[in-house]
């Protein structure tokens, strides 16, 4: 600054006229800031609303369980259904002096039963080969043969075999035994079992 010359006098911001006290502006904004203030929910609000939300979604949970459940019992059906027909369609296509025969070869008598080899399956229904139960083994296949069934009103026919074929979904491989009476498994054992029955006859 030079000598004799008065110092700059420094004026204060000047406010909008909208936002002085008192003027219309003001109060419009005051009201506006006030309703912004009173939008927000409160905790009770806020409690009662996640209330709500928790009785519909609950149940909405149940229902999603069960048909989860639903899926995989249908899909265990219908994969163990073709593990059924793929082994059938075998049998069918197989000598009937070999189909009467149990798994150590040996024929087997009218009147009673035998067993074939035990199979395992994985889990989208494809054959594992192995003699005993192979790792990644879903389904076991328990297969009966009993030659000369009697059918009603008729003697035991020598050219029909009745197949069995027990199917388990056994993941865990929990040991599955078959009844000695019959050479079936029990549909309550350690695990589910599927049972279908055949009629084979002599195609040759």
């Amino acid at each position: 600054m030079r000598p004799g010359t008065s110092p700059p006098v420094l004026s204060s911001p000047r406010l909008p006229k909208s936002l002085l006290p008192g003027s219309r502006g003001c109060e419009r904004n005051s009201v506006l800031l006030g309703k912004v203030g009173k939008s927000a929910f409160s905790l009770v609000e806020v409690v009662i609303a996640l209330g709500i939300a928790s009785f519909v979604l609950v149940p909405l949970m149940g229902l999603m369980s069960v048909g989860i459940d639903a899926f995989r019992s249908a899909n265990d059906t219908s994969i163990m259904t073709q593990i059924n027909q793929r082994i059938v369609s075998e049998l069918q296509q197989t000598d009937f002096s070999r189909l009467i025969t149990d798994k150590s070869d040996n024929p087997i008598p009218a009147g009673s039963a035998g067993l074939k080899d035990s199979r395992y399956f994985d889990d989208q229904g494809n054959e594992i080969v192995a003699a005993s139960r192979p790792d990644g083994a879903i389904y076991e296949v328990n297969t009966r043969i009993a030659p000369e069934p009697a059918l009603p009103g008729t003697s035991n026919n020598p050219n029909l075999a009745t197949v069995t074929v027990q199917v388990a979904k056994n993941p865990e491989g929990a040991s599955l035994t078959a009844s000695p009476a019959t050479l079936l498994w029990p549909s309550s054992g350690a695990a589910p079992v599927a049972t279908f029955s055949t009629l084979i006859a002599r195609n040759k």
